[in-house]
């Protein structure tokens, strides 16, 4: 167990920095090992997560919902850039994912605000079969 969450095969081990490969990164987790990311994530904070703690936030989401992670990551990146302080659709949409107001109150728990919350909603949304009806990028991604 690692920063309290249980990402790594035997509880013993570190987390690795992720390593550049031109404007990929390789992660060292176990969904991710070997996998590549369309986007170098920053390492400094604009928010509540870095772009590096929101991807592995992604990871986690996508595994419990059993979603495609690289899918959902692109899908972040084409909503917000993974900017969670985005604020789109003429002022109506908000964070990382976009979420309108109304649709968070009726799909999601949690603050329509935090990051985490958006991700984790939006995992099960996904899962549902809903993101061609919430999201514009979703169909381009």
């Amino acid at each position: 167990m690692v920063f309290g969450l249980s990402l790594f095969s035997t509880p013993t081990q570190a987390p690795t920095i992720p390593q550049s490969e031109g404007n990929l990164v390789v992660l060292q987790k176990n969904s991710l090992v070997g996998s590549k990311l369309p986007f170098m994530p920053e390492i400094s904070s604009y928010g509540q997560l870095t772009a590096f703690s929101a991807t592995l936030e992604v990871g986690l989401a996508a595994d419990k919902y059993g979603i495609d992670e690289m899918r959902f990551i692109k899908l972040i990146q084409c909503e917000s850039g993974f900017n969670e302080k985005a604020i789109g659709d003429k002022g109506k949409a908000f964070g990382l994912l976009q979420f309108h107001r109304p649709t968070f109150d009726l799909y999601c728990q949690g603050e329509y605000t935090n990051s985490k919350d958006q991700i984790r909603c939006a995992a099960k949304m996904i899962s549902q079969n809903l993101g061609s009806i919430h999201w514009t990028c979703w169909n381009k991604i």
